[in-house]
């Protein structure tokens, strides 16, 4: 896939049934847990070459409540150090910037 707006070149995986479109750097998804709103995968940082767990959040512009709890969780983890507790390193979108 060509590079969109928001500047990465990704591809689409499918991951339980779910079409998850991520950069091109991350490869090899595997499910890890099904959340309410969402899916969490693992995949592989072929940049970094380490280990990365990629969420992808469903339907999160449709309600403001949806758009607050994935903003608050944003950051929160941006703060957060803990041993238990992977650190954010990126968050990325589908589509094209407006």
């Amino acid at each position: 896939m060509p590079p969109d707006n928001l500047g990465y070149e990704s591809c689409s995986h499918v991951v339980h049934g779910k079409t998850i479109e991520a950069p091109k750097r991350y490869t090899e998804l595997k499910p890890m847990r099904h959340v309410g709103h969402g899916l969490v995968c693992s995949a592989r940082d072929e940049n970094e070459r380490d280990n990365v767990a990629i969420k992808k959040v469903e339907r999160i512009f449709e309600h403001a409540m949806f758009a607050k709890r994935a903003l608050r969780e944003i950051r929160i983890l941006r703060h957060l150090r803990h041993e238990n507790v992977l650190d954010m390193r990126n968050v990325f979108f589908k589509g094209t910037r407006e």
